[in-house]
C-alpha cells in the first residue's frame, strides 16, 4: 500500500520470489476456475499474498 516502506536493495530476490508466485497463483487459479468451477477471488490472492510477504 501507500504507507509500506520502501524495499531495501536486498529485497530484490524477495520480491521476485513473490512476483513468481503471484504469476503461479494466477495461472493456478485460471486453471482451477476451468477444471472444477472455483475460482479465487482477487481479494483472496491479495491476502495470501500479504501473508507470503509477512513470512518473508
Amino acid at each position: 500500500g501507500l504507507n509500506s516502506p520502501l524495499p531495501a536493495p536486498d529485497d530484490g530476490p524477495r520480491l521476485a520470489t513473490i512476483s513468481a508466485l503471484y504469476a503461479k497463483s494466477a495461472v493456478h487459479n485460471a486453471r482451477n476456475q476451468w477444471t472444477t468451477g472455483v475460482s479465487f477471488t482477487q481479494t483472496e490472492i491479495d491476502v495470501s499474498l500479504k501473508g507470503l510477504r509477512r513470512i518473508m
